[in-house]
This record gives C-alpha cells, sequence and structure tokens, in this order.
C-alpha cells in the first residue's frame, strides 16, 4: 500500500467552500460510516480505497477529518490508524522470500572513451588484483568489453574461471569482473528456471561461482548454459499457467555468462568457453587489495566501457579471419574477442590473437570422453597389428589397465565395461558386432576406421612406437572434477601402446609370421567360456606356449583334450590374451 504522506494538522474550516466528491470507493466507505457501520468494519475497505485513488496530501487529510467526524474519533486517532495500515501494506507487499534483485547500468562516462585506452586499463586492473599471464588478462579485459556490446553479436562465449584447487582467486576474479560489467548477478548457486526467468527479465550479466558443487548433477542448468551460446537457439519453452489454462511460452537465455569453479568444466560448456586457469600466486607476491577504493576505479572503467558502447551505437564490428591452429569451435568464440580488438586497433588485434592460441587447449586436451575412447581403441588396434575386429571383453580389460586414462574407474568407480564401451563409442552410430561363431560380441575394424580418419588427427589416430614412456607421458591425467567421468577431458598421457605390455619388459613380445603380440596365456583360463580377442589369418605357424607346448590357432593348449579346437582355421583367437 502506498499514498502520500500525511500533513501536518490543519485548521478546522467548517463554513469553508465547498469541495469536491472523492472519488467513488472513498465516498462509498465514508457514507457506510456516516450510516453508523463501525470503525472497525469499514476501516479497512476506507484505508484501501484512498490507498487505491492516490489522493494528494491535502484530499488525504480532508478524508480522514471526515471518518474522524463520522466515527466520534479524534483526528489525530484516525491518522495514527492510516499511518499503521500503511506500514502494514507496505511490509505485505514485500512479504515474499529473499530480497529482489536490483540490477543497474552504469551511468556512460562524461567524456569520450577510446577503447584501446579501456582495455589497456581494464587488463592492468584484472592483473593487479588477481595473479594471471598477460594473455588472460588480455582476455577478460575483451570479454567485459564483448559484455557491453552483447546485442551486436550472434555468438556470446562463455568465460570459464578454473584453478586446480582453491584460493587461487576465482572469486576475486568474478567480484572484479562484476564490477566492469553491465547489470551483474553474482551467485554462487542457482537453478535453472531462475536463471533463464531472471535472464529473461533483466538482460544481466551473470556470474556464476562454485559451479564445481552443483554443475555435475543438473543437467537442465548444463542446458541453459549450453544454449545461451549460439543467439538463435538461446530460448527454453516451459508451459505457464494462466487463469484457468496452460500456454507454453519461450524465456531467453541470452546473455553473457562468466562460470568458476575447481576442476575443469563439463566438455559441452568448455567447448563454449574462453578457460582463464589460475594458479596460486606466490605469497612473496600479494596482489592489491580490492577495497572501496578499488572498486570506485573499477566502477568509473565500467562507465567508460559503456561510454563507448553507446557512442559506436549498432554498426557492424570488423570481421576477422579466422586463426589456423584453431578448432571451429574455438573460432567462433574468439572471433567475437578479436573482433572487439580489431575495432580498438593499436596493439590489440595482435594481442588478441596472441590469447587465442594461448589460452585455447591442444587437440588432445580438448577432446572428449568418447573422442579419447575412440583414440584409445585405434591403438589398442595397431598394437595388435590391425586385426579385422577385437572382442569387447578384451578392449575393456585392456583399457582398464590404463592407469594414466579414465577407464579404470569409468562404470560408477569399476573398470569400464562392454556396455559402458557400447554406450560411449555409441554416440559416434556404431555398435559391436557378433563374431563369426555368434560367441561373443566384437567391435570391427571397418565400422571405427572411419570415424578414426573423421574424429583424430594423424598424430593422435598413430601410436608411438613401443618404449619407455617419456616423463611427459607419465603425467597424471587431470581429473574432472564437474562431470566425473561423463564428461571428461583428456591431458597429455600415455598412449595404450605404452601400457600394453606383458612381464617386466615393457617391449617383451612373441611374433607370429606378420603379427606381433605381448601377451600371456594363463593355463587355467583356456576353454569353452574364454573370449575371442583378435581375428587376422596368421601369415605362420604360432608359436609354442612358454613351456614348449605346442597350442592351435585359437590359442588354446594342443595338449588339452578340454580345449575346443574347433575354431574355423582362418581365424586367430588369443584366449583371455593380454595385448
Amino acid at each position: 500500500m502506498s499514498a502520500p504522506e500525511l500533513p501536518g494538522p490543519a485548521p478546522e474550516q467548517p463554513n469553508g467552500p465547498a469541495r469536491a466528491p472523492f472519488p467513488e470507493p472513498v465516498e462509498r466507505a465514508l457514507a457506510r460510516l456516516e450510516a453508523g457501520e463501525a470503525w472497525s468494519a469499514a476501516k479497512p475497505e476506507l484505508f484501501d480505497a484512498i490507498a487505491t485513488a492516490g489522493l494528494d496530501p491535502v484530499e488525504l487529510e480532508r478524508a480522514l477529518r471526515r471518518a474522524a467526524t463520522a466515527t466520534g474519533s479524534t483526528l489525530e486517532a484516525v491518522r495514527t490508524a492510516w499511518r499503521e495500515a500503511l506500514a502494514a501494506g507496505e511490509d505485505a507487499a514485500d512479504d515474499l522470500p529473499g530480497r529482489p534483485l536490483e540490477l543497474e547500468a552504469p551511468e556512460p562516462w562524461p567524456e569520450v572513451t577510446p577503447l584501446a585506452g579501456v582495455l589497456d586499463e581494464a587488463a592492468r586492473a584484472v592483473r593487479a588484483h588477481v595473479r594471471m599471464t598477460a594473455e588472460q588478462a588480455d582476455a577478460v579485459a575483451l570479454w567485459a568489453a564483448f559484455a557491453h556490446v552483447l546485442d551486436r553479436f550472434t555468438i556470446a562465449p562463455r568465460l570459464a574461471v578454473t584453478s586446480p584447487t582453491k584460493r587461487c582467486g576465482k572469486s576475486t576474479l568474478l567480484e572484479v569482473v562484476s564490477l566492469i560489467v553491465p547489470k551483474p548477478i553474482l551467485a554462487s548457486s542457482a537453478t535453472a528456471a531462475a536463471l533463464f526467468r531472471a535472464i529473461d527479465q533483466y538482460s544481466p550479466t551473470v556470474l556464476l561461482d562454485e559451479v564445481d558443487q552443483y554443475l555435475a548433477d543438473d543437467n537442465d542448468m548444463r542446458a541453459v548454459i549450453n544454449s545461451a551460446h549460439r543467439r538463435s537457439v538461446a530460448w527454453v519453452l516451459r508451459a505457464v499457467k494462466v487463469d484457468n489454462d496452460i500456454v507454453t511460452r519461450k524465456f531467453s537465455t541470452w546473455a553473457p555468462m562468466v562460470l568458476a569453479g575447481i576442476g575443469t568444466l563439463p566438455d559441452t560448456i568448455a567447448d563454449r568457453s574462453i578457460t582463464v586457469r589460475l594458479e596460486r600466486r606466490d605469497r612473496r607476491d600479494p596482489p592489491d587489495r580490492l577495497d572501496d577504493a578499488a572498486r570506485d576505479r573499477l566502477a568509473i572503467l565500467a562507465r567508460k566501457f559503456a561510454r563507448w558502447a553507446r557512442d559506436r551505437g549498432s554498426h557492424p564490428f570488423p570481421t576477422v579471419a579466422w586463426l589456423a591452429p584453431l578448432h571451429d569451435r574455438a573460432n567462433d568464440n574468439w572471433a567475437v574477442l578479436r573482433a572487439i580488438a580489431a575495432e580498438a586497433g593499436g596493439s590489440w588485434p595482435a594481442r588478441a590473437s596472441g590469447a587465442a592460441v594461448a589460452l585455447t587447449p591442444g587437440e588432445e586436451d580438448s577432446r572428449s570422453l568418447a573422442e579419447l575412447l575412440l583414440g584409445d581403441v585405434r591403438a589398442i588396434f595397431a598394437e595388435a597389428g590391425d586385426p579385422k575386429w577385437i572382442a569387447s571383453e578384451a578392449i575393456c580389460e585392456h583399457l582398464a589397465k590404463l592407469e594414466h586414462r579414465p577407464w579404470p574407474e569409468a562404470s560408477h568407480g569399476k573398470p569400464i565395461t562392454p556396455r559402458r564401451l557400447a554406450t560411449l563409442l555409441g554416440r559416434f552410430g556404431i555398435g559391436p558386432s557378433r563374431s563369426e561363431d555368434g560367441r561373443v560380441r566384437v567391435w570391427k575394424r571397418a565400422d571405427l576406421a572411419p570415424l578414426w580418419a573423421r574424429y583424430l588427427t594423424d598424430e593422435l589416430a598413430s601410436p608411438p612406437p613401443c618404449s619407455e614412456p617419456s616423463a611427459e607421458a607419465s603425467s597424471r591425467q587431470k581429473r574432472n572434477d564437474f562431470n566425473d567421468l561423463d564428461e571428461t577431458r583428456s591431458v597429455s598421457g600415455p598412449s595404450p601402446s605404452d601400457t600394453l605390455r606383458n612381464g617386466p619388459s615393457p617391449c617383451e613380445e612373441r611374433k607370429s609370421g606378420d603379427l606381433t603380440l605381448r601377451f600371456t596365456v594363463p593355463k587355467d583360463r583356456a576353454g569353452p567360456d574364454a573370449s575371442d580377442l583378435l581375428a587376422d589369418p596368421p601369415a605362420d605357424p604360432p608359436a609354442p606356449l612358454p613351456d614348449g607346448r605346442p597350442f592351435r590357432a585359437d590359442g588354446t593348449d594342443a595338449t588339452d583334450a578340454n580345449s575346443p579346437g574347433s575354431f574355423p582355421a582362418q581365424r586367430r583367437t588369443i584366449v583371455r590374451g593380454r595385448l
């Protein structure tokens, strides 16, 4: 309830000039009082009518005076009742959980501000408060400028702020960025519904901290964040109740977003992001404190960005050529910031291109879990001499031995299973087949080869020669703290060829014609329930077992009467073998 404040006491004017009647609801309520209705019964209707009518202070005083005369109360008593009703109405109007969002766009700076100079100031300010490289600071400064001209672009790259552990400056960087972008919403948690409704209503800059705590388990949130990358699809559909009907409405998700958390982002979000990975600072080199004076300086930067955005209007940004070292999505992301740098001129075009190359992960680092698996399966086939097929169980068995890969824990903390293998490779539109005798499920080289050519670079598709793993190859894989193994992304690590071995020597081999194998054949596992591993005709008879006993083409002991020995002659099978 809102109404004009009460004026001070006014003298009685019983013989004054006649006044115009009040609005009809007020007159009706006063008439009820004058007809003898109790004050407690008529008061709510009278005060609601007065508040709705929006009486000016003089008319309000006249209405209260008339009510006092009708009830026989003092004018001060009626005034007090009105004040109490007014206060109660204001409390009721804001009687909602939480607090309303109050977002303000920065007021443009009064002076013309060349973009290059503002970007220089922003990059210096960011590095003053957070430990980061020059390329990272340039990326943050360009991204802040982009937030002020979002609607001039069709792609909105996320700004991802990550770190390997806590106390690396992520939250500080988010706060710094929030002070130089328009209408910031800075939060440490949000739901998908709250996010898209806030974006649709306020068109804010969204800054979400601690996303490693909730993003992994929130598919809806990931969908909203992913949708906001491309303007044409930055919408979500929801059913909304209107009166007694249900209607479909669309809500915009088009907004600049900053996401901060420990670890790495889910693969689909990381692919749409410009990532700034922070490290913990040296204690001997403390950053500048983010005090009130620093906040004021950053607020001035926001106003300068706003002035630049207003002055440039709606004319298009310069077109920039794609950078050869970057893949398609990375070029989409960086084209936005590089276009802003091109408009700034000076050193900024070169600085933006340098930042793009420095901050974009290499092919190996940017592969999804499915692509990582595809590359490891390719290496397994290569180590086996590229047979026509390999059994699912055998592939899983050897993947599970790769300590520097996620496969030992790929199925709910346990080694990868044939089902999980089929699920991941099924993303490419292929699946396992049956072996010729129908006994086992196998993966055929003919089905996989087109995918190897399409998704793997030559370097990734070709396993290195047998050798001791290098120091670089022995580095541990970074775990994805956001999405566990569902969206793990790989880093440099040993290929399967580095770890598929038997015995103390890493390259102990057994040759059979043109086929080179590394394996053991446990005596107690040969039999009808054993799994097929390889399929290809051997060029020469197989070598004997380690103790001198011969073995059949199926890999079983030729002296064992219980072994099947009836496999087709054109197929070589290593029973429970280890490549």
